[in-house]
């Protein structure tokens, strides 16, 4: 909002959008420090993350020094660090082991989730935020996520999981987990319709060897134009619909007017272009869109059918010093109901009032109606049809997955991680956030699908990555987090017990 809604070095104020969230950051910054003094502080013993590294590498590489002695087997790997490491640490280890193993298949829940904030947003721009009393901007469309976590919570903490237990259904944290990647599966699946909607009312952009050619006659009179392909009577101050045409790139071909003039066209393959007819049956060749512009504004350019030189206004865009029978190229709007002002020989005037819609392209020609100036507005490329709000099912979907996966997930980890491994599974849980950006962005760049596809192609990878999941949470055995809750000093004491009370009994049993 603060980027869009507010301009600064003429263009959206970018300066302004990030300033703002880092003087925040500042403030919150100096609260932090300010409350410091009144937390009890702990200093670390050690580096818990080096000591399970170590713990690792030492069982490793002693089981390969001892690989040909002859020793007894082991229950577990990680025995082989007895030399070197104490029980309690290798315990710690196997128990972390464990859930970091579950940890594998985590990264592509984040791939896809993370895409609120990129595809997602890109498709949301190329849809219509109108409400009607509003307008909303695609990148608004991710608080939805937010505001959704808020209503979810005790929706699902005081309806949806007591509800399942009193249907007899043992709602494990890891079943929810798997619930959750379901539930975005099913998110992305209605990505991929929804872009299957909005791929479905673009105009069909050339391919291969073809070129989209339409002709724009700037004359009061009808003009008869007999072109390859295509043959057309075109009214006076109209625009043709575009013809298609197959023929060698950076060849001219040859176009007749009224049967009495030749006008030329150069062909350039996947290019569509507007052939402007001045009144002295010239051509001059305009490139169009040849395929749908970024972003969620409208696109405008100026085409000048007056015999003086004109300046179009449309809101805060100049377009100055159009000759007659010549154009200026497309200019960004913001989308809304502009009036069209022309200034020519001195004089300004409001001509029209036009709706520039999102994601649209279109031609503002300046002409005559009898003695008074007047702008006519052509459709290049249709505005944005299919609403945002079609959206609003898959921010559902992911949401809901999110509550289950995410929050139950850190839940999950903390119960049962060991009570000095704690921060190792922390370290885990995020390094599986940022392995899933990097998933996506290989997907991004080397799949080369259509967008709709690609959304698929996610699913489909995710639900892949919900059966292994599954499968993996079947063979999990759950840790009692009272176990866990056992610290180092009472572990060693316990230990200490049990030796002494051993020695008592081999004492007695000698003597």
């Amino acid at each position: 909002m603060l980027r869009g809604d507010v301009h600064c070095f003429g263009g959206d104020c970018y300066a302004l959008a990030f300033s703002i969230p880092a003087g925040l950051m500042i403030i919150a910054l100096i609260i932090f420090s300010a409350g410091s003094p009144l937390y009890k502080k702990i200093h670390p013993e050690g580096n818990v993350l080096v000591d399970v590294s170590k713990c690792i590498l030492f069982a490793i590489t002693n089981r390969w020094k001892h690989r040909n002695d002859g020793d007894l087997p082991r229950k577990h790997w990680l025995d082989w660090a007895k030399e070197k490491h104490n029980d309690y640490l290798i315990n710690d280890v196997k128990k972390v082991l464990k859930v970091l193993l579950l940890y594998l298949p985590l990264p592509m829940f984040w791939a896809l989730f993370d895409q609120q904030g990129s595809r997602w947003t890109l498709q949301a721009t190329t849809m219509s935020g109108d409400f009607g009393t509003f307008v909303l901007k695609p990148d608004q469309m991710q608080t939805l996520n937010p505001l959704l976590i808020v209503v979810f919570i005790p929706i699902f903490d005081f309806g949806v999981y007591p509800l399942i237990n009193k249907c007899g259904i043992n709602f494990t944290p890891l079943r929810r987990m798997a619930t959750g990647m379901f539930l975005v599966v099913i998110a992305f699946v209605l990505a991929s319709l929804v872009q299957r909607c909005i791929d479905s009312t673009l105009p069909d952009f050339p391919k291969g060897n073809e070129m989209r050619l339409r002709f724009l006659n700037l004359n009061k009179d009808p003009m008869f134009i007999t072109a390859p392909n295509q043959s057309t009577l075109l009214s006076g101050i109209e625009v043709s619909n575009y013809g298609t045409l197959q023929l060698q790139d950076g060849k001219a071909f040859i176009m007749r007017l009224n049967e009495t003039a030749n006008c030329s066209a150069t062909v350039y393959h996947e290019k569509s272009f507007t052939l402007l007819i001045t009144e002295n049956l010239t051509c001059n060749q305009i490139t169009d869109f040849s395929k749908k512009p970024k972003g969620s504004k409208a696109h405008v350019r100026i085409v000048n059918a007056l015999p003086d030189v004109v300046t179009v206004e449309i809101g805060d865009t100049q377009w100055e010093n159009i000759p007659s029978g010549g154009y200026k190229d497309y200019e960004a709007v913001e989308r809304g109901i502009f009036n069209v002002n022309v200034t020519s020989q001195g004089k300004t005037k409001i001509v029209s009032t036009q709706l520039l819609d999102f994601g649209g392209a279109y031609t503002i020609l300046a002409h005559k109606v009898g003695i008074q100036v007047d702008a006519k507005l052509f459709i290049d490329i249709p505005p944005n049809s299919v609403h945002i709000a079609w959206q609003i099912p898959q921010y559902f979907a992911i949401t809901a997955g999110e509550m289950m996966f995410s929050i139950t997930g850190l839940e999950f980890s903390y119960t049962q991680a060991p009570k000095s491994m704690k921060s190792v599974l922390q370290a885990g849980w995020l390094l599986t956030v940022a392995f899933g950006n990097i998933i996506m962005l290989l997907i991004a760049e080397t799949a080369l699908l259509a967008q709709w596809l690609e959304f698929l192609l996610c699913a489909l990878l995710l639900f892949v990555v919900f059966i292994i999941f599954s499968i993996m949470a079947i063979f999990y055995v759950h840790v009692d987090s009272a176990e866990n809750s056992m610290d180092k000093d009472s572990c060693n004491k316990f230990i200490d017990n049990s030796r002494d009370k051993y020695a008592t009994v081999m004492d007695d049993h000698n003597g």
